[in-house]
């Protein structure tokens, strides 16, 4: 009984950082190392074509799995940030947002490695990434290497300073460092280009004014963008191989897929030497088999 008592105090309190209890988490991490295999496999092309629809849905269900587990873990999130707020000089915000790239990386530890306990590891990365973010005071990181180079030049040019009574020249902080000139100017650049300005700060005080978004407001597609559609893409061909080549070959002649010209159902007749009846059959089957669940459900989230 005693060594019962002293087990339960020593197990994280769930409901104190609001997440799950840990059999739920158990299975939500199961799901993920499932999923994550399933979609090595795809990538590999190494799954038979008729378990192609259920490797989709054992990805499809370990990201909701792994977004489940992240969401159940941001209260957790906040009350680190909110005791590392360092002062107000870095918002609680931009902190939880660092905190969520350890939060990510801990779930992915803890769906490969099953002994270890997710709640302290999530804490642990999540300190790690405040703890560098705070040492550098800026919400751009550089490297290491490059952070502790910058803070010497800093210190030198503050010495040189109290010294001469003026601000050193490149120069001057090069030959106190030992380092060429050329990489003191560079790191010079990082201080003055290292802070951040918000796109959605206003560019006046007036209610009405722009923000800076607006004003750099281009048509051009954003990386975001870009990834999402070269994701698409790759889903789409994942999903086109579960059909019959002949069926395939249709459906990427009709909407485009092939050099990005439509072919009518009269060229793609002619272009699959059938029947213009049927390559209609043809395409009105690999539509229905489209439309099924096991296929539609992966591309819904694009729409």
């Amino acid at each position: 009984m005693r060594e019962e008592k002293n087990r339960a105090t020593t197990l994280p309190d769930y409901r104190k950082y609001g997440g799950m209890s840990p059999d739920r988490e158990q299975v939500l991490l199961r799901a993920i190392r499932i999923g994550r295999e399933a979609k090595e496999q795809l990538q590999q092309h190494t799954v038979r074509i008729e378990d192609i629809a259920d490797a989709q849905r054992a990805v499809v269900a370990g990201e909701q799995s792994r977004e489940e587990l992240a969401e159940s873990y941001l209260p957790l999130l906040a009350i680190i940030a909110r005791r590392y707020s360092y002062g107000g000089s870095i918002s609680t915000e931009d902190l939880i947002q660092e905190e969520a790239f350890g939060l990510l990386e801990a779930i992915d530890v803890c769906s490969k490695q099953r002994e270890l306990n997710l709640a302290a590891v999530i804490t642990v990365k999540a300190k790690n990434a405040v703890h560098r973010m705070i040492e550098q005071k800026r919400v751009l990181r550089f490297p290491s290497t490059t952070a502790r180079a910058i803070r010497k030049v800093n210190y030198v040019s503050e010495c040189l300073t109290k010294e001469s009574g003026r601000d050193p020249k490149p120069e001057e902080i090069a030959e106190e460092m030992t380092i060429p000139p050329a990489i003191v100017r560079k790191l010079l650049i990082y201080i003055r280009t290292s802070s951040a300005t918000s796109l959605d700060a206003p560019l006046s005080d007036d209610v009405d004014s722009s923000t800076l978004g607006e004003v750099y407001q281009t048509d051009e597609p954003t990386p975001q963008e870009l990834l999402e559609q070269e994701d698409l893409c790759t889903q789409v061909r994942t999903v086109l191989k579960t059909l019959e080549p002949l069926e395939e070959s249709t459906i990427r002649l009709r909407f485009g897929f092939v050099g990005g010209e439509v072919y009518t159902a009269e060229e793609t007749a002619e272009e699959l030497l059938l029947p213009l009846d049927e390559e209609q059959r043809m395409e009105i089957k690999a539509l229905r088999k489209l439309r099924h669940p096991s296929r539609s459900s992966f591309l819904r989230d694009y729409l």
